[in-house]
């Protein structure tokens, strides 16, 4: 492979690592998003019985925003370290790190 080839692919595969990392978060503002749209008046929870015992409470918060949360949160940090990773067993050991990393 010349150097040419390698930093074509090195210059290939940082435009798929700023597009996977664009499209998950992405993803975490559009959750959060909805969770704004459904499940808030103006900018705080709207529980849909808030007179209710404090369990039925948690296991609503749970069940609208916090598991949808986590899942979006854990979905985009999968995928920034299998960026991570992938670019370190990728990177060529001569490839000098660009100023901004």
């Amino acid at each position: 492979m010349t150097t040419e080839d390698a930093r074509r692919q090195a210059d290939e595969a940082e435009h798929h690592y700023r597009a996977d990392i664009t499209n998950v978060m992405n993803a975490v503002i559009r959750t959060c998003a909805h969770i704004l749209d459904h499940h808030s008046n103006g900018r705080t929870w709207t529980p849909r019985a808030p007179n209710t015992h404090h369990t039925d409470l948690i296991t609503q918060a749970r069940r609208e925003i916090l598991n949808r949360l986590q899942l979006t949160i854990h979905q985009a940090e999968a995928a920034t370290y299998a960026i991570e990773a992938h670019r370190q067993h990728h990177q060529p050991p001569h490839h000098p790190r660009r100023r901004n990393e």
